[in-house]
């Protein structure tokens, strides 16, 4: 298998609990880890920074192939009683490529696209070049930089602005109750057709709008919680993954709630677990997943 990520790479730096962590991170970083742990053959789109540690993602293809900075986009979440502020700096070096510079053989022949914004800097043009030259590959879109906007260093929660007709272009969207308040209204709307809108929800249930039905799908418990930072990104790269092989949404969710679980008690540089640990993890909470 084959996926492409156009999107953002950070470092974070996470307060949690009096505890500071500093790692790779970015929808584009936990989705390219994801899919690369369960040996997709993976290329992220992103600018970095040269302090961006490429060892975390050791079997990516990254484009452009060097840093073209000094300093990578800086995410800082604090997170305080179930709430997180988020602030950003280097922010100069954020701008993605655009899609007429990026080499033509990258666009083409992968099984899974993933378009990953965590700022709200790409805009409808780029996204349908993007999403018209991978006609016959699953288009996976995580919107969350559509409901953000920077103000002074601050990151705030705002309407999304983007046409309604960038949406019909995606397979799956994923996204999570925390990037708008009035998100099961919008992904009733993006779910009424063939698009699968899934909208996670922690330790709740995540539910599914697919061609106007309503589904929901129970998490998994976990009891240790070290940092949930990139769940949700972990979440939709194993979606996109177990739907591409599947092409069943119980399949697909079950198998999504199992690695995001996973997840949960571990530092970003601890994110080592393949398919066999997923199908595990799930088979011992009693979900048994055939891809």
């Amino acid at each position: 298998m084959k996926a492409l990520i156009f999107g953002n790479l950070t470092i974070d730096h996470n307060l949690i609990n009096g505890l500071s962590i500093t790692a790779p991170g970015g929808a584009s970083f936990y989705t390219a880890r994801t899919l690369s742990n369960l040996n997709v053959k993976t290329t992220i789109i992103s600018p970095y920074g040269e302090d961006f540690l490429k060892k975390y993602l050791p079997k990516t293809i990254f484009f452009p192939k060097k840093a073209l900075a000094n300093k990578t986009l800086i995410f800082r979440n604090i997170y305080q009683d179930g709430k997180r502020k988020q602030t950003v700096d280097n922010i100069k070096n954020a701008s993605l490529t655009s899609i007429q510079h990026i080499e033509a053989n990258l666009l083409t022949d992968n099984d899974i696209v993933l378009i990953t914004p965590i700022l709200n800097n790409i805009s409808p043009a780029e996204i349908t070049k993007l999403i018209s030259r991978s006609s016959s590959s699953l288009k996976v879109l995580l919107p969350q930089g559509f409901f953000r906007k920077k103000i002074n260093k601050e990151i705030k929660t705002v309407s999304c602005n983007m046409p309604g007709n960038i949406f019909k272009l995606f397979d799956i969207i994923v996204v999570s109750e925390k990037d708008c308040q009035k998100i099961d209204y919008l992904a009733e709307k993006w779910g009424r057709n063939k698009t699968i809108a899934v909208i996670t929800r922690g330790e709740k249930n995540a539910t599914v709008y697919h061609q106007g039905r309503k589904n929901e799908y129970p998490s998994f418990n976990v009891n240790k919680i070290k940092d949930e930072t990139g769940a949700g990104d972990i979440f939709t790269a194993a979606f996109a993954y177990a739907f591409f092989k599947s092409r069943k949404i119980d399949q697909a969710v079950n198998f999504a709630h199992s690695a995001a679980a996973l997840s949960l008690p571990l530092l970003p540089k601890e994110l080592k677990y393949g398919l066999e640990e997923v199908l595990g993890f799930a088979a011992y909470n009693g979900r048994n997943i055939n891809i």
